[in-house]
């Protein structure tokens, strides 16, 4: 369960908003759009974490959608990219997600949380990575 709540935490806040930009090596050609070789390509992951085409209610927090016996676990590999895909994806996945798990519970286990405004909604300002624009306070 901690697995799923954290992929569906990363799906929804993606650390990094694009990724390394890559260039087109040859012209490429997708629906009416062509891409000429050389050119600058960059992958917005929002639009694919949160692109109603891969999850249904993409802007809903649902954990259960990564667990093994969840129905939408069918989605495309490449949906959800939070460390990158492929041999160039980020060396440091794995202890991170360790890290994360390990801060995590060890905060479950120290404190206990509640809202002090139950109507605050998280804002990010828009950078190459998220960062939150107004202080959270539990």
């Amino acid at each position: 369960i901690l697995d799923a709540f954290l992929k569906e935490v990363l799906r929804i806040y993606t650390p990094s908003l694009v990724l390394m930009p890559r260039i087109a090596t040859c012209t490429h050609k997708l629906g009416d759009l062509t891409i000429l070789k050389g050119t600058i390509v960059n992958v917005g992951l929002n639009s694919l974490s949160l692109n109603e085409l891969y999850y249904d209610e993409p802007y809903k927090f649902k954990p259960e959608r990564f667990l093994e016996e969840s129905a939408e676990r069918k989605n495309h590999p490449y949906s959800c990219l939070p460390f990158s895909a492929g041999p160039r994806n980020c060396i440091g996945k794995y202890l991170a997600l360790i890290e994360a798990k390990t801060i995590l519970l060890t905060f479950l286990k120290k404190y206990s949380f509640k809202f002090c405004n139950p109507n605050f909604e998280l804002k990010f300002g828009h950078r190459l990575l998220n960062v939150l624009t107004d202080p959270l306070y539990l």
